[in-house]
């Protein structure tokens, strides 16, 4: 009881059941399905180990927001015959053509207007919105569409394979800063169907020599796949090695104290993390 009043609740612990499977059981003369016995100290042991990881994801998703912006603002220093105003005057047309929205920096900034000392600046580049305002404060899932503009606009390489990719950070990133669990059904298979899987993250993960027969299983949910896609993103752009060496050394620390309940998890579990401790052998 001290940890349904202390340290978490009970709604976020049920949500770990999902990794167990269902059974048919008689119940008032009736079958219904029901979730197997489970532990309590499984659901306890799977919050606080999904904590963690919440914690190191945003991290690693600071830093890629962080290089993602210094990249597209150096890039748009080097183009010829544009400049930020005219970029951002062409991502707002694009907003409006690919999109619902009619006001797109109202969209986009207007949080801004309810800080008193920022309002001024939301004032100020409403008519005309510079580049470096604009990637300043856009928000991560904005980021995601400047960078598909940019790239299907611009066609400059350097953004093409982010283009493709950064939706799925994007994913696990709002998971990470919402507070949503994502060990919940980190065992789960079958989420991701067939082509649905990306291929560019698939490719990575054999870079890494995780062998087909678990790339072809865990690959397929959901979780395990955007969290592969923020480690090949972040791979890709973060170029800072004093930074990604903290980050290595925080996942590897997530990792050891992953095995200190190791007893009181079954196969698939053990499976989940083998896949992860081969992808960071040679990350």
């Amino acid at each position: 009881m001290r940890i349904l009043e202390f340290k978490n609740y009970y709604y976020k612990l049920n949500s770990y059941v999902d990794n167990y499977p269902k059974q048919i059981v008689r119940h008032q003369s009736q079958l219904v399905e029901r979730y197997q016995e489970v532990d309590f100290k499984n659901l306890v042991d799977l919050a606080s180990l999904d904590m963690r990881l919440r914690y190191i994801i945003i991290k690693f998703c600071l830093d890629i927001e962080h290089s993602i912006k210094l990249n597209i603002m150096r890039s748009i220093t080097y183009l010829e015959n544009e400049d930020g105003y005219k970029v951002v005057q062409r991502f707002f047309s694009y907003v409006r053509q690919t999109s619902k929205i009619k006001d797109p920096y109202k969209k986009m900034m207007e949080y801004l207007s309810y800080d008193t000392y920022r309002k001024l600046d939301y004032d100020k580049y409403e008519q005309n919105t510079p580049i470096w305002f604009l990637i300043e404060h856009i928000q991560f899932g904005n980021l995601c569409w400047f960078i598909e503009f940019y790239y299907n606009t611009y066609k400059i390489d350097e953004f093409k394979e982010l283009s493709k990719t950064v939706r799925f950070v994007k994913n696990i990133r709002n998971k990470a800063a919402h507070n949503t669990p994502i060990l919940n059904n980190i065992v789960l298979k079958n989420q991701i169907i067939g082509n649905n899987k990306s291929v560019l993250i698939t490719q990575y993960a054999k870079s890494l020599g995780i062998r087909k027969q678990s790339l072809d299983k865990r690959l397929s949910n959901y979780n395990i796949h955007d969290i592969l896609a923020m480690l090949y993103v972040y791979d890709k752009i973060v170029v800072n090695k004093n930074m990604r060496a903290r980050r290595i050394d925080e996942l590897n620390a997530f990792m050891e104290y992953a095995r200190k309940n190791k007893h009181i998890y079954d196969e698939r579990f053990k499976s989940v993390y083998n896949f992860f401790s081969e992808a960071l052998a040679n990350y």
